[in-house]
This record gives C-alpha cells, structure tokens and sequence, in this order.
C-alpha cells in the first residue's frame, strides 16, 4: 500500500520529468543567454500564415485520432499517469485551470482596460473571444464523451459538454501568446508554463483526455496567428498631430 511519501516521491518525479520537458521547448525557440550577450534565435522567425495551417493541420490530426475510439489506446495511460497524482493538489489544480477560464479573461480585460493598455486589450480579445467560440463550435460539431463517462472515474471538478476539444486549453493557449508578444524574453517561459500547466490541470481533474488538449491547443494557436495580421494603431485624440504606434 503506497504512503503519503511514497506520493510525494512518486509526485516529486513526474514534476521534474515535466520542467525537463519545458526547458527543451524554451531551448527550442531560444538560446539561453549567457552573461550579459543577447538573446539569439535558435530557429527563424516564421510566417503567421505558416503558424495558422500549422495550427490547422495539428487540429485535423487531433480531430481524425480522436474519430475512432472513445479514447485511444495511447491516451488512456497518460491520463492515468496524470490522474493519480495525490489528491491534496487539487485545490492547487482548480486554481491552476482558472487560468484558462472566461473569468480569467474578464480579470485580465479589465486589469488591461484600468492600465490603458487599449492595443494589448484588443488583441487579446480579439483571439481568446475567437478561441473560445471556435472551441464550442468544434465542441458541437465533432465532441465525444468525458472520461467519466467512458473510464467510470471521478471528476474532480464540475464540467458540461463534450469533451472535444478543450476549451480551457484552447483559452489558456491564446492568452499566453498574446501575453507573450508583449512580454519582455526573459519572461517566455510564462508561456509554455501557462499552457502546459493548464493542459495538465485538464488532464488531472479528470475532464480531459490527451487529444483534447492538443485539439484545444490548435485552436488557441490558430486564433492567435490568425491576428498577428492584424495591425493596430495608438491614436492620441486632442492632439493636432497624432503619432504611430505599431504594436
């Protein structure tokens, strides 16, 4: 029988097993400066327009392997994997998972709004509001069954709807790109950390399977690219001549 230290251990690995996987993902886009050089990238910038059917190819992979059975072979040990971690970090995973929540983007919009931060708002609405909708669209079209419903597990949290794909993710997703194209580079790692942990939160309360996440993922990265073509403007009103501030 498994003691609370036995958790703990167990716990303690799949954490670290975790942050390794994060750092190679920030190694992937950047180089980790050394002293004071700067930053340089690992791979070229590329296109929006490559991102977007990225996104889209990614998104139709998810939808095709999530066609066939309630839940793939593959998925269902890495949502047990995830799932048995210690039920004392459920508080820590409901808070966690409310970073992908609209109530997470009414806090921001308005924390956004009261700094005068009026481009950072509009992009940021314009793709988690897109995020959001796309996800119930999807949801409605292609959902499939909750793992409750299929693995007779419970939930640890209150959920409605299909499960296809993750509106939180696709939700947490945006928000963190948004965030992080206004971030300073020493701060991107709040992305992938914002995302994972999020996915991971989804995974843990037992309201989502794998491609779920990845399903939702897509969209909040599709949503995102999708308007960095979109360009916008401060304009200072009362002003005989006003200046241009790309953003």
């Amino acid at each position: 029988m498994l003691t609370i230290a036995d958790d703990m251990s167990n716990f303690k690995v799949d954490i670290e097993m975790i942050i390794a996987t994060l750092r190679l993902i920030c190694n992937f886009w950047y180089i980790v400066p050394v002293g004071r050089k700067k930053q340089k990238r690992l791979i070229p910038l590329i296109h929006p327009t490559v991102h977007v059917f990225l996104a889209l190819i990614l998104f139709l992979i998810a939808l095709l392997l999530s066609r066939g059975a309630e839940i793939a072979s593959w998925e269902e040990p890495i949502f047990t994997w995830v799932y048995d971690w210690p039920d004392f970090l459920t508080p820590l995973f409901i808070v966690i998972t409310w970073f992908g929540s609209v109530y997470a983007l009414g806090v921001f919009s308005i924390i956004l709004f009261i700094k005068q931060k009026y481009n950072e708002l509009i992009r940021f609405l314009m793709a988690s509001i897109l995020a959001y909708e796309l996800s119930g669209f999807a949801k409605d079209l292609w959902g499939r069954m909750r793992p409750d419903e299929v693995l007779g597990i419970v939930t640890r949290d209150f959920s409605y709807g299909p499960a296809f794909p993750s509106g939180h993710t696709a939700l947490a997703t945006s928000m963190a790109f948004v965030a992080g194209h206004y971030l300073p580079k020493k701060f991107h790692w709040v992305v992938p950390v914002w995302i994972v942990s999020v996915g991971i939160s989804r995974l843990y309360l037992g309201l989502h399977v794998p491609l779920d996440i990845i399903g939702g993922f897509a969209i909040g990265w599709f949503s995102y690219m999708l308007f960095r073509h979109v360009r916008l403007f401060a304009v200072g009103y009362g002003r005989k001549k006003t200046k241009k501030k790309r953003s």
